[in-house]
């Protein structure tokens, strides 16, 4: 199974392939990351003492987990976790903040992270990038763009890294190309979606009214062409069950539209007018 492509500056091309059981792989971490690896996290958060080292350790291991990208804020919300805790802090940072946010802070702002948990949220990162990139419309993503957001500089290898282990995560899909130093979206993968910070709440509800509307206003217009075309339909058959009752011959297209006929009958006579005329002009020519 293909899941990317690129080419290189030679125009050589390369692909990405997953191994024969890399769909049934793709479905158990989509699986791991919503249920079975986040689900006994949530339990033991509800049975721990709620003290400072164990939520530590609760917040550190789900850091960790290869598999978890999202419910950052379950975690929060379960071991009652202030805003203004580091750790509150470095879950909302793992929920919708990105890499950028982690390294221009302040020293104890955040958690210190391995390195394991900064490649998660750089991942992350080129997660909000994409849903960006999806808002706007724009399908294509520069390697520029992202190594600065990833604080990379000009390691386009690195990039591209990056991108390979979001894709294998099952996180995006797209195409890698060297050529033009991008990142294509899929239009056919849907790719994963972060938590919500508060701050943007407002807006992504009034985006979704909006999308109602719209939705609304559409089934509108379809109900009201489906009754046209019910009402015609309607007049249809009543038209032909009227001749077949009175037993009559089949109607001809003039009879079912009697201006048609009309134009017919008023067309022959202007012709038959003319043909005279001419055959008036023909015997006087002749006398």
């Amino acid at each position: 199974i293909t899941q990317s492509i690129y080419v290189d500056s030679t125009e050589t091309v390369h692909t990405y392939s997953f191994p024969p059981n890399s769909a049934q792989k793709m479905e158990q971490v989509q699986i791991l990351d919503t249920d079975a690896a986040l689900e006994p996290l949530l339990q033991m958060a509800k049975e721990s003492s709620k003290n400072n080292d164990t939520n530590r350790t609760l917040v550190m291991k789900a850091l960790s987990d290869a598999t978890i990208f999202c419910g950052f804020d379950q975690i929060k919300a379960t071991l009652e976790l202030q805003d203004d805790h580091v750790l509150g802090k470095t879950l909302d940072l793992f929920s919708f903040g990105l890499y950028s946010d982690y390294t221009t802070a302040e020293p104890g702002t955040f958690l210190s992270l391995s390195d394991a948990q900064v490649l998660k949220l750089r991942q992350l990162t080129v997660l909000s990038l994409v849903q960006k990139a999806c808002f706007q419309a724009s399908p294509v993503i520069s390697y520029t763009s992202l190594a600065q957001a990833l604080g990379i500089n000009s390691q386009m290898d690195m990039v591209e890294e990056i991108l390979v282990a979001c894709i294998y995560s099952g996180m995006v899909g797209g195409q890698l190309c060297q050529q033009s130093q991008s990142f294509s979206l899929s239009s056919t993968m849907p790719f994963k979606s972060r938590d919500v910070p508060p701050s943007q709440t407002k807006d992504l509800l009034d985006r979704l009214k909006g999308f109602r509307d719209q939705l609304e206003g559409t089934m509108e217009q379809m109900v009201g062409a489906t009754n046209s075309v019910q009402s015609q339909k309607q007049s249809h058959e009543a038209f032909w069950k009227q001749h077949e009752t009175t037993g009559s011959q089949k109607p001809s297209a003039m009879d079912r539209f009697p201006g048609f006929r009309s134009r017919e009958h008023a067309s022959a006579r202007a012709s038959n007018k003319r043909s005279r005329g001419g055959l008036a002009s023909l015997d006087v020519a002749r006398f």
